[in-house]
């Protein structure tokens, strides 16, 4: 339940910055920090539900280094694909821009995994 708090929080925060009643339209640099912040909470809420979750086989660190490594790269994806999308425009075609993203979250998924499985064993000793 801790570790979804954080995530409802940026949730909402992020559709207040998108919402129109303030009177000023949310540029997209700022709408990309503010989903790399949501992208960031998602993934920590996350690895600490995957740490929390208590495997019964001897080997407790593969099950959680790869789910991890699923979350952070289908995450990864997503957000890389908008970024993407967002600086490069209308060059190439959304398929290029969209197979780029996911080899650039392919290859940054076994670090943030590697990193996600020590924050999640920290989060759930808590």
């Amino acid at each position: 339940m801790r570790a979804a708090l954080p995530i409802l929080l940026l949730v909402a925060t992020t559709a207040l910055f998108q919402s129109r009643s303030w009177g000023w339209q949310a540029t997209p640099a700022i709408v990309a920090a503010l989903s790399l912040l949501t992208l960031t909470g998602a993934l920590s809420g996350t690895a600490g539900l995957i740490a929390a979750w208590r495997p019964v086989r001897r080997k407790p660190r593969v099950r959680p280094f790869l789910l991890n490594g699923l979350t952070a790269l289908t995450a990864l994806a997503i957000w890389l694909n908008y970024v993407l999308n967002q600086v490069v425009g209308k060059q190439g075609s959304p398929l290029e821009r969209g197979l780029l993203a996911f080899a650039l979250a392919w290859m940054l998924s076994p670090f943030a995994a590697l990193a996600l499985t020590s924050l999640g064993a920290r989060l759930a000793r808590r």
